[in-house]
C-alpha cells in the first residue's frame, strides 16, 4: 500500500466543504497534473436512506472511468471515500484506492487533510503506482488548497 497525506488551511467551513464535495458540477474543478487527467464529468447515484453508499461515477479528461463510494459520513469531520472499477491503465496496477478527508477546528479557521491510500496489484505494479503516486499528491495539494480557500483560487 501506498499512502499520504496533504492539509491546507481553509477559509470555509467542514461542512461547506463536504457540500461541495456531494456537487458534481464541482468535481471537475479537479485538473490533474502533468499526464495525470483531470476530471471531465461526474454522475451520482444515491440511496434513499443513506449518503453512505452514493456512488460517483467519474470520466475523466483522458477517457478514463472509475467509481467512487462512499464508505463513511461524519458531517464537518470526515468523510471516506472508496475509488474502484477504474479502466485502463490504473486497472492493470492497482485494486482501489481509499480517500479520507478530515476536518479540524483551528484557532484561526479550520484545517483539511486529505489522505489517500493507493492498493497496487501486485508487488510488480508497486513501482508504476507509486509513480502515479506523486502525480496524484501534487493534484490533490493543488485541488485541496483550492477547494479549501475558493476566494484565492
Amino acid at each position: 500500500m501506498i499512502t499520504f497525506t496533504v492539509a491546507a488551511d481553509s477559509s470555509i467551513s467542514p461542512e461547506q466543504i463536504c457540500k461541495e464535495i456531494f456537487d458534481v458540477d464541482r468535481w471537475s474543478s479537479f485538473k490533474g497534473y502533468g499526464v495525470l487527467p483531470g476530471i471531465a464529468k461526474v454522475t451520482m447515484k444515491s440511496p434513499a436512506n443513506s449518503i453512505v453508499g452514493t456512488e460517483f461515477y467519474v470520466e475523466n479528461t483522458d477517457g478514463s472511468k472509475h467509481k467512487e463510494t462512499v464508505q463513511s459520513f461524519n458531517v464537518g469531520k470526515c468523510l471516506i471515500i472508496k475509488m474502484s472499477d477504474f479502466t485502463s491503465p490504473i486497472k492493470n496496477i492497482a485494486t482501489h484506492f481509499i480517500e479520507r478527508w478530515d476536518f479540524e477546528n483551528t484557532n484561526s479557521g479550520y484545517r483539511v487533510h486529505r489522505t489517500f491510500e493507493l492498493h497496487p496489484k501486485n508487488a510488480f505494479a508497486s513501482l508504476p503506482l507509486w509513480l502515479i503516486s506523486w502525480l496524484i499528491k501534487q493534484a490533490v495539494a493543488v485541488h485541496t488548497r483550492q477547494i479549501a480557500n475558493p476566494k484565492q483560487a
